[in-house]
């Protein structure tokens, strides 16, 4: 587990195995420059976000949220909150705003992981976990 206490941060590798971020923020976490370099902020082989405040707002691209299902052993990516937090997840695609179902993802149902609810949404062979605490545009 590793926990950011600052959006300066420019570039987690989680590594082999299964790792988890937690944001520590609050407000505007804005990782929607999140290509995979160093020179941004960046998430490498992470497959658990978890917003640690109330009412933050998570942003990151598309093309990042694919690259963490594909880097994924398991093909999963699970976004949540601590406890029952609430939260907002903005996905941008070309620096606009992009549903999940525009970007291709269908909504499959809902799933209880290890006691937390989540919106489950698909896409060829890729599972989104998006906790029920979190609004995102579907």
């Amino acid at each position: 587990m590793i926990t950011l206490f600052s959006t300066n941060t420019r570039h987690v590798d989680g590594g082999a195995g299964y790792d988890q971020v937690k944001l520590n923020g609050s407000g505007l976490i804005d990782l929607s420059g999140a290509d995979g370099s160093t020179s941004s902020n960046s998430l490498v082989n992470v497959e658990q976000i978890t917003m640690m405040q109330a009412s933050t707002t998570l942003r990151m691209d598309m093309a990042d949220i694919f690259k963490l299902l594909q880097q994924s052993a398991d093909n999963q990516l699970y976004i949540n909150t601590e406890g029952a937090l609430s939260g907002n997840l903005q996905l941008y695609e070309g620096g606009t705003v992009e549903s999940l179902t525009n970007a291709g993802f269908t909504q499959t149902g809902t799933s209880n992981v290890s006691g937390t609810d989540y919106n489950v949404f698909e896409m060829g062979g890729y599972q989104l976990y998006v906790d029920t605490n979190v609004a995102v545009t579907v």
